[in-house]
């Protein structure tokens, strides 16, 4: 899951920057988005997006998030989190009995 929050007057650039990288950085086949949305919050604007990553590709997937979200780092007052949350039968699988 990706948060990203930006200055309101910065939207027009995120939009453009946003549409350039999805030819430069296509979603890769393990790779899929299951929710985007944009709010006004205190700070400008905060976009949330949430994907779902094969098993088994895990660290492939952050390298590809991590690359993208890169993109908008020259974006004065972008800010994000990354961040990597697990199903529950997932959780039950990393924790000791």
């Amino acid at each position: 899951m990706v948060t990203s929050v930006f200055p309101s007057e910065k939207g027009v650039e995120v939009q453009r920057k946003y549409n350039e990288i999805q030819e430069k950085f296509p979603l890769p086949p393990f790779v899929k988005q299951k929710q985007m949305g944009v709010r006004w919050v205190r700070e400008g604007l905060k976009g949330v997006a949430v994907y779902e990553v094969e098993k088994g590709n895990v660290a492939d997937a952050l390298n590809f998030v991590y690359r993208y979200e890169g993109e908008f780092a020259g974006i004065e007052g972008y800010s994000n989190d990354i961040e990597t949350l697990l199903e529950m039968e997932e959780l039950t699988e990393v924790i000791p009995p």
